[in-house]
């Protein structure tokens, strides 16, 4: 699920962030991309991690730190 966010308000080490039905959420700034500013709208990734997801990505994480 993909979910629209403006970014409303940014303060030491939070963000609060608007979505489209008007909630606030309060997120971690070091979680936000480091170019992000007042008013910007950001796209956010909501899913349920999946056994097969977790192992393919263990999968890749090996044969990235692998090839150092």
């Amino acid at each position: 699920m993909q979910i629209s966010l403006l970014v409303e308000k940014l303060e030491e080490g939070r963000a609060f962030l608007r979505d489209e039905k008007g909630r606030l959420i309060v997120w971690p700034r070091d979680f936000l991309p480091t170019e992000s500013e007042i008013g910007q709208n950001l796209t956010m990734s909501v899913g349920q991690n999946s056994s097969d997801n977790s192992e393919l990505a263990k999968q890749i994480l090996n044969k990235l730190l692998n090839n150092k």
